[in-house]
């Protein structure tokens, strides 16, 4: 089999550190470079690639791109050198708007490109989609594949033009370390982990934890994330006088958040659409309590359901139901028999069709068989 040699691009630099893009850098197969700093990328690990360019080379590339698709700017060109400087013959392109920025790149140099959407670049319809429909499509025919992590997403990328052949659904996995948990099925504490965005809607399960705790005084929330509806998230808080009872614990790392999960009962995460479209993907906090044997409270909301199953392994509400969702908190709380027996099934189904080893099996199967129809 060929050497495999992979380009695994991101618009940010500490992005390997994210659970997804961290798990490709570092279980997929083949010697690894990782670019970064803008979608077009800047800089690679290894630091060979440094490119810095003048109002002219960004004047040069806009008129590139109007007279035609298959001229490289100053930009583009630095990277197709180091592309072959590196004999690269695959690319992985983290995002739909990386995709779109180094197609070009990868056609003129025949080199396959597979691109992997995550969430928001599949959904935002003010300042994503609108602005690059053209454009996916035209990276639709280009890509050698695109991902998916959920069949709702795999639904919206046919709908944006994409050919259902195209696309190779192949949901996340959790680290292994959470399937080694065991809840603490006494706690009366509920965990919710994620960005305070719009999309993870903090403000709901505030609420609906509002509801629960005027039920059960003793129950607790913790909240692990930082983001721009923190501050709001905080006020609410004190605005409804349950400071005592939210803990708002900020940025964890793997370890810590598995040590959360060993001291909590469930997890909750209200997901809704967002305003400008936003929306999840397949939410990895939710693969990770399930692999812990949380039971689950959420949404039927893009990727959940096909990880969520109703009445087995937690509970869906629709999107904004305050009341139903505080209502399935405390039934768990009633039956914690019957949250061990769902949390015991989310684990299995987890560890049946959600692992990491899967996901990194099937994304190094579609890398390999892409080195073989690059340029010779």
């Amino acid at each position: 089999m060929e050497q495999i040699n992979l380009g695994i691009i991101s618009p940010d630099k500490d992005a390997y550190s994210e659970t997804f893009i961290g798990a490709h850098w570092l279980y997929l197969k083949g010697n690894k470079k990782f670019l970064f700093n803008g979608y077009l990328p800047l800089e690679s690990n290894d630091g060979d690639l440094k490119i810095s360019f003048s109002f002219f080379n960004r004047a040069g590339r806009k008129i590139n791109i109007f007279l035609g698709q298959n001229t490289l700017d100053f930009h583009e060109r630095k990277l197709l050198s180091y592309f072959n400087h590196h004999h690269l013959n695959v690319i992985l392109a983290e995002y739909g708007l990386t995709g779109t920025a180094i197609m070009n790149v990868c056609k003129v140099g025949q080199i396959p490109l597979v691109v992997h959407f995550h969430g928001f670049d599949a959904y935002m319809t003010d300042n994503v989609l609108h602005n690059y429909k053209i454009k996916y499509q035209r990276m639709f025919g280009i890509a050698y594949k695109i991902i998916a992590v959920s069949r709702h997403m795999q639904d919206k990328l046919i709908e944006l033009g994409c050919p259902a052949e195209k696309i190779v659904l192949n949901p996340y996995g959790p680290n292994e370390i959470f399937f080694k948990i065991a809840p603490s099925r006494n706690a009366n504490i509920f965990i919710a982990v994620g960005r305070f965005v719009p999309k993870k809607a903090p403000l709901i399960t505030i609420q609906a934890f509002a509801l629960v705790l005027s039920y059960k005084p003793s129950v607790r929330l913790y909240m692990v994330g930082l983001g721009e509806e923190l501050n709001k998230s905080k006020k609410l808080v004190s605005k409804l006088g349950i400071e005592r009872s939210v803990q708002f614990l900020g940025m964890a790392n793997r370890d810590a958040i598995a040590k959360l999960f060993s001291q909590s009962f469930a997890f909750i995460q209200h997901s809704v659409t967002a305003e400008n479209g936003d929306s999840e993907g397949t939410p990895v906090a939710i693969l990770e309590a399930m692999a812990a044997g949380l039971p689950v409270v959420s949404t039927r909301h893009a990727g959940i359901p096909d990880i969520v199953k109703e009445n087995q392994t937690g509970f869906l509400v629709d999107e904004y139901d305050i009341s139903d969702m505080a209502a399935k908190m405390i039934y768990l709380l009633e039956n914690p028999e019957i949250a061990e027996q769902m949390g015991e099934a989310g684990r299995a189904l987890i560890k049946e069709s959600f692992t990491m080893k899967k996901h990194i099996s099937k994304l190094d199967t579609i890398i390999e068989t892409a080195s073989r129809y690059g340029k010779k």
